[in-house]
């Protein structure tokens, strides 16, 4: 797990649109809430020369697809998310099922675990089936897992996505 910030650049559009390149780099740590976050863009927007408009020109530890305007909410949400699952699954996550629709309470629904190989998940995934007792012992070992694995893959019920320790796996059902 990374204990990296996750960051945004916060721009002033005013000042920008003026050709001068005002704003301010935001840990979401320090915040409380969104609305902790909006006081404090008005308090830069304030500090940079004025005006009302902001948009996020940059972002650090933090999944693409948020764009210049996101919703503040989604990104406290995100960054709790990632201080409960770690960086590395919850972007796995958001890649998984797009950063518009990241609805970190089905997290737990949809994250399978981490593995060593997807060959691993295949097994453990059929455990229930006992192979040897549907296949026969002579016949079980030709079975195979890796194939399965991409197999389930390939059909959309399950995402693969590399990460540090392994293999973390998604369902998307």
């Amino acid at each position: 797990m990374t204990t990296e910030t996750p960051r945004i650049y916060v721009a002033n559009l005013a000042a920008y649109n003026n050709g001068q390149l005002r704003g301010e780099w935001m840990d979401l740590d320090d915040v409380t809430d969104a609305d902790d976050l909006r006081e404090r863009i008005a308090k830069m927007i304030d500090c940079t020369g004025g005006g009302e408009e902001w948009a996020i020109h940059d972002y650090e530890h933090i999944p693409d697809g948020y764009g210049e305007y996101p919703d503040l909410e989604k990104l406290i949400e995100l960054r709790d998310a990632i201080r409960e699952h770690g960086a590395e699954l919850v972007t796995a996550y958001v890649n998984n099922v797009g950063a518009h629709y990241a609805d970190f309470s089905c997290f737990a629904d949809s994250y399978l675990g981490t593995y060593a190989s997807k060959e691993d998940w295949a097994h453990e995934s059929l455990e229930g089936y006992q192979i040897d007792k549907l296949l026969g012992a002579e016949l079980a070992g030709y079975f195979d897992y890796e194939s399965y694995a991409d197999d389930q893959e390939l059909s959309g019920y399950v995402t693969f996505y590399d990460v540090s320790d392994g293999v973390a796996v998604f369902s998307n059902y």
